[in-house]
């Protein structure tokens, strides 16, 4: 609080001091936030487009009060120039340069925070990045095991048709070659047949020795002298 026996002159040069005072305070809080961890307040964790974004803003934001923090120097200073009495106008300067040393202070601290933002932002990008990864490779080997299990079905499947087709060619097989022996068993008796049916209508020499032979290899036994 200021004395209100004070000049006039002495309360504005309080009321623009106390104005110094809160912009420095101001940048502060800015500068502050800046270095306040990405998820602070945040009902769900913030990307890293976001987090980026709010840097960029609280930058802006800072550069500005900064400026402005300034110029209210440079305004201050001028103004206690044109103070009356050498000391009033000392005992201001003397505040107003240790406004403005913390300006440069601030300053400082405002471009270290903006690199350490930054590298918070990247860091915040390259943590997503591995998630993202993670999660996408997770997917991925979950796929590719269903994939080779169903490949595995499909060539046990293949596999058992195969099996199949080969167990009936072989029976096809089997079969023909049965069939071309009872093809040929007929033919075999089909010649019988004839050669007896020859030798009853007419006499042929060896016919019948032939024929004799014919059936005793065919039913085991000698053939009827009658019949042959």
């Amino acid at each position: 609080m200021t004395d209100s026996s004070l000049p006039a002159t002495t309360h504005e040069d309080a009321d623009r001091l106390t104005g110094l005072s809160r912009r420095a305070l101001a940048v502060e809080q800015l500068i502050s936030a800046l270095h306040a961890p990405a998820d602070t307040g945040a009902a769900a964790p913030i990307s890293a487009m976001a987090l980026a974004i709010e840097q960029r803003d609280l930058v802006a934001a800072a550069r500005t009060q900064l400026r402005q923090f300034e110029r209210a120097i440079v305004d201050a200073r001028e103004l206690a120039e044109d103070e009356d009495r050498e000391t009033d106008r000392a005992a201001i300067l003397r505040q107003i340069e240790r406004h403005d040393a913390h300006r440069k202070q601030l300053q400082a601290a405002l471009r270290k925070a903006t690199l350490e933002g930054k590298r918070k932002v990247d860091a915040h990008a390259r943590i997503e990045r591995e998630a993202l990864l993670g999660g996408n490779g997770a997917h991925m080997s979950k796929e590719s095991s269903r994939l080779l299990r169903s490949a595995h079905g499909e060539y046990r499947a293949l596999d058992t048709v195969l099996r199949t087709s080969r167990q009936v060619l072989t029976r096809l097989e089997r079969g023909d070659w049965t069939d071309r022996l009872l093809i040929l068993f007929g033919l075999f008796v089909f010649s019988l047949v004839v050669l007896y049916v020859i030798k009853r209508r007419f006499w042929l020499p060896g016919v019948g020795w032939l024929s004799r032979s014919l059936w005793a290899l065919v039913m085991g036994a000698d053939a009827p002298k009658d019949e042959l």
